[in-house]
């Protein structure tokens, strides 16, 4: 593990010359490890990014298969839970309403929530203590339970929010544009 060495007899300048590099090598050594360590956080949150946006890009793509506000609401919460996600939803459209979450009928203070949601001037993202509300008119989203997704640290954990807050935008406009095409198709079915 040697890095170099002083014959004997030495000189002290010699020998103080030697230390001083020595040190420089293992403070560039260190540093060069720091920023090894900070570009590897990188790469690992860019991999992340990317999963998240394929999420998106998936739902995008269910989209156009969906006829029912029943298929809606499954890519939705399909891609929810690919987020690690849970919360509930309500969609709105000449087909009828539909207010559930992934596995059930809304409960009563589900329903109280998203009625509130719904009332509120829109599109609106709100959040409320640990939860993401989204209110796109035909569309409302209630995401719960935000704090228990996994991250590294508090900061992580905000940085993470900041992005599942903006893709379940993107999943919530996605379906807003699919209820419209849907509401265009029964009207054109219902002729004039």
């Amino acid at each position: 593990g040697a890095d170099d060495y002083v014959t004997k007899p030495f000189e002290v300048v010699e020998l103080k010359a030697k230390i001083a590099l020595a040190i420089s090598r293992k403070e560039k050594a260190q540093a060069l490890s720091g920023q090894l360590d900070e570009i590897m956080g990188t790469v690992l949150t860019t991999a992340d990014m990317m999963g998240e946006v394929g999420v998106v890009l998936d739902f995008q793509r269910r989209m156009g298969h969906c006829h029912t506000l029943e298929e809606v609401s499954t890519a939705f919460f399909e891609s929810m839970d690919r987020y690690g996600l849970d919360g509930c939803l309500r969609l709105k459209s000449r087909l009828g309403i539909l207010s559930c979450s992934a596995s059930a009928p809304c409960s009563a203070l589900e329903e109280s929530i998203l009625d509130h949601l719904e009332r509120q001037d829109g599109p609106t993202i709100q959040s409320l203590r640990s939860n993401l509300s989204f209110n796109f008119g035909s569309v409302v989203v209630l995401v719960r339970n935000l704090m228990a997704l996994p991250a590294a640290n508090e900061a992580d954990l905000h940085e993470k929010i900041g992005r599942i807050r903006d893709n379940v935008a993107l999943l919530g406009e996605g379906a807003v544009s699919r209820l419209k095409a849907l509401d265009a198709e029964a009207e054109a079915n219902d002729g004039p």
